[in-house]
């Protein structure tokens, strides 16, 4: 079953769903019957469609669009493939790309997520290969770096010091001694300001997909991996806000079982049960996991 089909089902279903006011503590469930093969038209989804040219050149072409946000009538791209940071204006023409791979000042290995300030415009880079904070002025050119040391998958700015960061259900031993938290606010010096979310028992399972914060009011819509609810969080609280039931297709409970039957202690076993796990879904066409979510 198509993962990217299953999420615009999901996107259709939150659309229309009822009861979601952001200050009621109780959630709202979502039925989600999917339909292996249907087409799904894009007039289901929007009014109005427009397109628009990237003007791109051999310096400056794209290989994936993974995130891209809309800020001051420009759209910010990363792309993965090329590790680049590439901006154009609101008609589609290239203003510049912020293209510095290395370990020194300025420079990143890998970049894993980025933000555009919203106050200052500045461009924020989280490289967890150098494990920091890159920040560029709204040029592109760079101004300053700090050092982040806690695993992350994606992070958003509320403010000049207050970020909302998450771990995808991954050890943050730096951060906590027992335990650890998919949700962690920090202040621009690292500092911990809350957690959230405690990471489940599948801490050693990777599913390889980058899971990005999507902003809603004064919080975040954000998913746990192998949990179909929805959260919202702040920088002062949590609350499950949709709860998604994909019926036929939602996961056994069985299989989170057998997975931790399995010595976990040890990487070939480990390896074993991920691969027995992962084939079961695909066998049964269950929902794996829900991703991104955008809400307006």
């Amino acid at each position: 079953m198509n993962r990217y089909l299953l999420v615009l089902i999901f996107f259709l279903s939150c659309t229309h769903a009822e009861n979601s006011n952001l200050s009621s503590p109780e959630s709202t469930e979502i039925n989600v019957e999917t339909r292996p093969g249907e087409k799904i038209e894009l007039s289901e989804i929007a009014s109005d469609v427009s397109y628009v040219k990237l003007v791109t050149t051999a310096q400056n072409t794209i290989g994936s669009i993974n995130k891209m946000i809309i800020h001051d009538n420009k759209y910010y791209i990363f792309d993965s493939k090329t590790q680049k940071i590439l901006v154009f204006d609101i008609n589609g023409n290239f203003l510049f790309q912020i293209d510095r791979s290395g370990r020194g000042p300025g420079e990143y290995l890998h970049i894993q997520d980025f933000l555009v300030d919203s106050a200052r415009s500045n461009i924020e880079i989280w490289d967890n290969g150098n494990q920091k904070i890159l920040t560029y002025d709204k040029t592109g050119k760079f101004e300053s770096e700090r050092s982040f040391i806690y695993y992350i998958n994606s992070f958003c700015k509320f403010n000049e010091n207050v970020y909302i960061c998450f771990a995808s259900n991954a050890l943050n031993p730096k951060l906590f001694n027992e335990g650890s938290f998919n949700v962690i606010v920090v202040d621009s010096a690292n500092k911990l300001k809350a957690s959230f979310l405690p990471i489940n028992d599948l801490k050693y399972l990777s599913i390889g997909e980058q899971n990005f914060f999507e902003r809603y009011g004064n919080g975040v819509n954000v998913s746990i991996p192998f949990d179909n609810n929805i959260y919202y969080v702040t920088s002062g609280s949590s609350i499950v806000k949709y709860r998604i039931n994909f019926i036929k297709y939602k996961m056994p409970e069985n299989f989170i079982k057998e997975y931790n039957n399995a010595d976990l202690s040890k990487s070939s076993e480990r390896s074993n049960a991920m691969i027995q796990l992962l084939n079961k879904f695909n066998d049964g066409s269950y929902i794996l996991s829900v991703f991104n979510i955008f809400e307006n």
